[in-house]
């Protein structure tokens, strides 16, 4: 085999992901089913193509095999911790506020059961020592490497798959005859704090008065989901992406390594109907179609929409179109420091105007 995923096609053949395109049936599991090829091949490929055991020569010695394992070993272990952190990251940038319900992204990855990803993402060749003494190890490790990298693409599909009945991943589809057509959903949440309070008067049991109060904080997560018709729709690579973002979709693409970043795109176009279904737990509160004629923009790797926004999460939690460009070409940590430097040099320039102007009063008045 060439490369990775002419393996996988050939092992596993097509892939059947869940869609939730049926708004009339909330963000129950749908029964609609959508044709694709495996996901986790992307996030394995270049895995393949520098794998140590993979390039062993046949008739390689013992030291050589015992190397390129070992080497492989910690790049998949590498791997696993990065894929994990991703899945995070999908989850986290769901919520249009960052950081305000850390609890209910807690109860998310609870619900995805990373853990049981984690344990049956490992390699699984036993190098036993008869087999070890055999004449044909290279040959062999070489085929049970490529049986794993399959095993546990499959893995990161199934993930995918489960992403996606949890409504926390929507999905793109293309008109058949005109790719400049498509329609996606993704989901957005909000974290709302709702504090009521109640005071009552204590019996007296002596001469104070006591008055008691309570105060409930109640806690609700409102999901929707929004489903976006575009036509004209255009394809960037997400790291070329200039466009102004919102903080969160910012945060989702720094958090994305290189490996992975290669393979995520923007679609973009011109958007003529948005329709979006608000949820609280099970119950619908808001349903609404509109119909316009605006930029919209999603975040697509394969057929899976990992995020979204439009003009109203920019105006929310803008980043700056010149920030953006700023920070494509200097690291994250460089462009934080930049950003701050930038803020305070301008906050002192509003203070010294300030007090300028109010010095020049102070001597026209008094001399």
């Amino acid at each position: 085999m060439n490369n990775v995923l002419d393996l996988l096609t050939l092992e596993l053949g097509g892939r059947v992901y869940g869609a939730s395109l049926a708004h009339d049936k909330g963000l129950s599991r749908s029964t609609e089913r959508v044709e694709l090829d495996p996901a986790g091949m992307v996030f394995l490929q270049d895995v393949y193509d520098t794998s140590q055991i993979l390039r062993l020569l046949d008739g390689a010695t013992l030291d050589d095999v015992v190397q390129a394992y070992t080497a492989d070993l910690a790049s998949l272990s590498l791997r696993k911790r990065e894929i994990v952190g991703v899945f995070g990251e999908i989850c986290r940038s769901q919520f249009r506020v960052q950081d305000s319900s850390p609890s209910a992204l807690d109860d998310t990855l609870t619900n995805l059961k990373l853990t049981v990803f984690e344990d049956q993402f490992c390699l699984r060749i036993q190098l036993t020592a008869d087999r070890c003494a055999s004449t044909d190890l290279s040959i062999w490790i070489k085929k049970e490497f490529e049986a794993e990298l399959v095993r546990m693409s499959v893995l990161v599909g199934d993930m995918m798959q489960r992403l996606v009945h949890l409504n926390l991943v929507g999905l793109i589809t293309y008109a058949p005859d005109d790719p400049q057509i498509c329609q996606f959903y993704y989901f957005t949440k909000e974290a709302i704090s709702e504090i009521a309070e109640t005071k009552r008067v204590l019996p007296r049991s002596g001469p104070d008065r006591v008055i008691e109060t309570t105060r409930t904080e109640t806690r609700i997560i409102r999901q929707t989901r929004s489903t976006h018709h575009l036509v004209k729709a255009g394809v960037h690579r997400a790291e070329d992406y200039k466009e102004a973002v919102p903080n969160r979709i910012h945060r989702f693409f720094g958090s994305i390594p290189p490996w992975l970043m290669n393979s995520l795109i923007v679609v973009d176009g011109t958007e003529v109907l948005c329709e979006s279904v608000t949820f609280v737990t099970a119950d619908v509160v808001e349903r609404r179609s509109l119909s316009v004629v605006r930029y919209d923009p999603a975040v697509v790797i394969g057929p899976f929409v990992l995020a979204g926004w439009g003009p109203e999460d920019v105006k929310l939690d803008r980043i700056p179109t010149w920030f953006t460009r700023l920070r494509s070409k200097i690291p994250d940590t460089v462009s934080e420091v930049v950003g701050i430097i930038l803020t305070l040099i301008f906050t002192c320039l509003i203070a010294y105007v300030f007090i300028k102007g109010v010095f020049a009063i102070w001597t026209q008045i008094f001399g």
